[in-house]
């Protein structure tokens, strides 16, 4: 009786060891995918879709000392989608500590 109950042990142990190892590389492997989403979701909108080309012109009345108005060029970054730049749609936001 002694084998018999040690041989079911012996076969009980890496059955119940390999099925806790799926369940624990399973629930890993979920977690790195959902990690993967976040990061890639996060970087999508971190990064930009619109970059300055070139310089950044201001034109000043002297007498007044105020900035009328401002030049510069805008470009897609590369691999992003179009951006809707209407002016019902466009904002521009500045400030001065001045």
């Amino acid at each position: 009786m002694t084998g018999l109950e040690t041989a079911i042990i012996l076969v009980a142990f890496p059955i119940t060891a390999a099925a806790f190892s799926f369940v624990v590389l399973n629930m890993d492997f979920l977690t790195t995918q959902k990690n993967q989403t976040v990061i890639a979701s996060g970087m999508e909108e971190t990064s930009s879709s619109m970059l300055c080309d070139g310089e950044v012109v201001g034109n000043f009345n002297t007498t007044s000392k105020q900035l009328y108005a401002t030049t510069f060029y805008l470009k897609l970054s590369a691999g992003k989608e179009p951006v809707d730049i209407d002016d019902d749609k466009l904002l521009i936001n500045y400030t001065n500590p001045r």
